[in-house]
C-alpha cells in the first residue's frame, strides 16, 4: 500500500471506531489537507530560501480557494467508497503494531506541516 493510502484507511478506521456518520467524507478531507498543507510547506521553504528577498507569499486569493477546492475533489474522486473499503481491508491485514505507528504517521502529518509553516514564517 502506499503512502497516502494507509493514510486513508488509518484515518477511516479510527472515525469509523468512534461512530462518527462520515468517516468517508472525513478520511478524503484529512487525505487533501496534508497533502496541501505538505504543498504550502514546500512553497514556504522555497520562497523563504530564494536569494530575493522582497519574495512574497500569496495565499490569501481567491484562486487558491479554487485550487484547494478542485484538489479536494479530486482526491474524492480517486478514493471512492469502494476503494476505501479495500484499502480498509488490506490495512486490517497488517500486524496491529504496523496500524499504530500509521496512526501516528497520520496525526504528524498533519501537525508538523503546520508547525514548520509556523516556524518557518516566524523567523526573518
Amino acid at each position: 500500500m502506499g503512502y497516502y493510502n494507509n493514510i486513508v484507511a488509518s484515518t477511516y478506521k479510527f472515525y469509523s471506531k468512534h461512530n462518527d456518520k462520515t468517516p468517508y467524507t472525513v478520511a478524503v478531507v484529512i487525505t487533501a489537507v496534508s497533502q496541501i498543507m505538505l504543498l504550502i510547506l514546500a512553497f514556504v521553504g522555497s520562497k523563504k530560501i530564494s536569494t530575493n528577498p522582497n519574495a512574497k507569499i500569496g495565499f490569501n486569493t481567491p484562486m487558491n480557494i479554487i485550487i484547494i477546492l478542485a484538489w479536494m475533489f479530486i482526491v474524492a474522486r480517486i478514493y471512492t467508497k469502494n476503494k476505501i473499503n479495500n484499502l480498509v481491508n488490506s490495512f486490517n491485514n497488517k500486524p496491529l503494531q504496523q496500524r499504530r505507528i500509521w496512526a501516528v504517521i497520520t496525526f504528524l502529518n498533519l501537525v508538523l506541516p503546520v508547525a514548520l509553516i509556523v516556524l518557518i514564517l516566524s523567523k526573518k
